[in-house]
């Protein structure tokens, strides 16, 4: 983990925080935590990714705030390889399938859901992958060759 890396998953999402814990974790956030301050030592591990980046501490969070430029509300397009893969736990809920029969449709029902970030409409299958975070989940990228990310 870097905190590049943390940052450009959770600006996908167009989350307002970021924040990296224990070296290697990242999460995203659009409110900022209610336990407060806590001391700077605290925090001082080193990121994963990068040795010369702090990230975070055990159960310390080092949070940043994201800031971006007003948008259209449109769903572009980007390739597959442009977004960071991941691979997750079978316990990590990434992604869930629906039926759908084009990519417009994939497209529509992730716009209309609060909860995805982003979707892949896999061809072979006829199914949309609907993303819950700003990042591609192996088994995704492996069949479908387009992300459409809300922003």
């Amino acid at each position: 983990m870097t905190l590049q890396l943390c940052s450009q998953m959770c600006s996908y999402g167009r989350f307002r925080y970021f924040g990296v814990q224990a070296g290697g974790y990242c999460c995203c956030g659009s409110a900022y935590g209610s336990h407060g301050i806590a001391p700077a030592g605290n925090c001082s591990r080193a990121c994963s990714g990068n040795s010369s980046q702090i990230c975070g501490g055990r159960f310390r969070n080092s949070i940043y705030e994201l800031t971006y430029s007003p948008i259209d509300p449109v769903m572009p397009k980007l390739p597959v390889t442009s977004l960071p893969n991941i691979t997750a736990s079978a316990s990590s809920v990434t992604h869930r399938s629906i039926a759908a029969s084009s990519a417009v449709e994939c497209a529509t029902i992730c716009y209309g859901s609060p909860d995805c970030q982003g979707c892949a409409f896999a061809a072979s299958s006829r199914m949309c992958r609907l993303l819950r975070f700003a990042a591609v989940p192996a088994e995704v990228a492996s069949e479908a060759e387009w992300i459409w990310m809300k922003l």
